[in-house]
Parts: C-alpha cells; sequence; structure tokens
C-alpha cells in the first residue's frame, strides 16, 4: 500500500526557458496537472484549463511537468510491475469519518487482491 497526499499527475507545470509556473487567475496557486482528464486543475477554487503547449509568458515550447502525483506514481508502477494487478488509486477516500471508516474496511477486505511488491 502506497499512501501520498498529492492528487493529480504533476504537482505544477513549468517553462524551463523563463521558469513561469502556470497559477490559477482567480487564485494565484500552481495549478495541478491531471493526466486522466488533460487538465489544469486549481484544487482550491476548482477552475480548469486545458495544459497549454507553449509557454503563455514567452512561448518557448519547454514546458513540463514537475512533482509527483497519484496518478504519476501509478503509471511508473504499472511500468515497473506490469503483471502486477492494480486496485487503482483512489485521489480522497476520506471527506468525513464515516467515508473513511468505509473505505479501510473495504480495502481491509480486498487487501489479499491489492498490489503486493513484496511476494
Amino acid at each position: 500500500m502506497i499512501l501520498l497526499n498529492r492528487r493529480g499527475f504533476a504537482s505544477y507545470l513549468l517553462c524551463r526557458h523563463c521558469g513561469f509556473t502556470f497559477t490559477c487567475s482567480a487564485c494565484s496557486v500552481a495549478m495541478t496537472f491531471h493526466k486522466g482528464i488533460n487538465k489544469l486543475l486549481c484544487h482550491y477554487c476548482g477552475l480548469a484549463k486545458k495544459p497549454p503547449s507553449r509557454c503563455t509568458d514567452c512561448s518557448s515550447e519547454y514546458v513540463y511537468y514537475v512533482g509527483e502525483g497519484t496518478e504519476r506514481i501509478e503509471s511508473d508502477l504499472r511500468e515497473i510491475y506490469p503483471k502486477r494487478a492494480s486496485p487503482g488509486s483512489i485521489a480522497t477516500p476520506c471527506g468525513t469519518y464515516a467515508t473513511s471508516i468505509r473505505y479501510w474496511a473495504t480495502f481491509a477486505r480486498a487487501r489479499s487482491i491489492c498490489w503486493s511488491v513484496l511476494r
């Protein structure tokens, strides 16, 4: 089991030419890239944007996805262990106390089919 408190694929999008970081126009925080839906999302206000192929500041094509999120870790593990079954990731298993109890109870029942790298 891997616990990672970082939703998405990459923490932010960075221009390697000028250093510009793509931020939310409403909140001014770095937007998180979600590969599954191909969007930059603000985890504060919910604003969503399509990721640009070029820097909006200098027009450079050298934009880079920085940082690890649950989507990237899951993708990397699938490459390293292609024959292992993955139960997938749950970005936000806990909302309320009751939800978290249900989630961990389900996980405990399913642990025999969960991804075990040590086997």
